[in-house]
């Protein structure tokens, strides 16, 4: 059977390509990589294809006629990433880590449980964050969860305007101030944003999104060999959680 990391190589998810040292295996005093973790939860179902837009595919626009986020160069439109995807623009802030190659975007991962129940998700989610706390205590690093609230949007969710908009700048606030407070650790720092699983593709009729399947995964760092965007229905949280630290989860 392959093996997680094999198959992360092979799409090229892997603390190399990302530019983290692995682990020294050869000694148990041997410093953990990173020494600061830190995963922001978007509790609820945050919707990926309004933070991180295809705005290549016709059938985003297709099937989002109220709520679709407009290309990059349309007035309000998205904030150009790679020629193919793009931010929402309430995550401008976050372009120039991006730009400066401390951001990548996991886009379409695969959630963390096999369901479309948000306590069952969320519990699947916890029961990992609660592994990779109790491992990094054992290696005297630290782990921070910082959970974000309300992203549930069945219905009124906006498009560049509007309640997912607003959540959205307080996210990219609470990026940056990490990235501001990390300082000189910012090297040796990790930060992740999750959400137990994904949106739909249409919108519904009351102008919300219901449940989907994969979402948006931010990876930051001073360490990161970002401005890529990384897409796989198979990786996980367990995965990447897996690749940017020495501890198995």
């Amino acid at each position: 059977m392959i093996s997680r990391r094999a198959f992360l190589r092979d799409t090229g998810l892997t603390l190399a390509a990302l530019g983290v040292a692995p682990p020294d295996t050869s000694s148990e005093s041997a410093p953990p990589v990173p020494t600061q973790l830190i995963v922001v939860f978007q509790r609820g179902a945050a919707d990926g294809l309004s933070m991180v837009v295809p705005y290549t595919e016709p059938a985003y626009y297709r099937h989002r006629p109220s709520i679709a986020v407009p290309p990059p160069g349309s007035r309000g439109g998205a904030l150009d990433l790679d020629g193919r995807f793009a931010f929402h623009p309430r995550l401008a802030p976050l372009v120039p880590l991006y730009r400066a190659g401390q951001l990548a975007v996991v886009h379409a991962g695969r959630p963390a449980a096999a369901t479309q129940s948000h306590l069952e998700a969320q519990d699947a989610v916890d029961g990992i964050l609660d592994r990779v706390q109790r491992a990094a205590a054992a290696a005297g690093s630290e782990v921070t969860i910082v959970d974000s609230a309300h992203w549930d949007d069945h219905v009124d969710h906006g498009g560049v305007d509007g309640r997912f908009a607003s959540r959205l700048d307080a996210l990219a606030t609470t990026l940056s101030g990490i990235v501001a407070e990390s300082g000189g650790r910012w090297r040796d720092t990790i930060v992740v944003t999750m959400t137990e699983f994904g949106r739909a593709l249409k919108e519904n009729a009351r102008g919300g999104t219901d449940h989907g399947s994969g979402s948006v995964m931010l990876i930051m760092g001073g360490a990161v060999n970002g401005g890529r965007i990384y897409g796989n229905a198979t990786t996980g949280l367990v995965d990447v959680l897996s690749e940017f630290t020495p501890w198995r989860c």
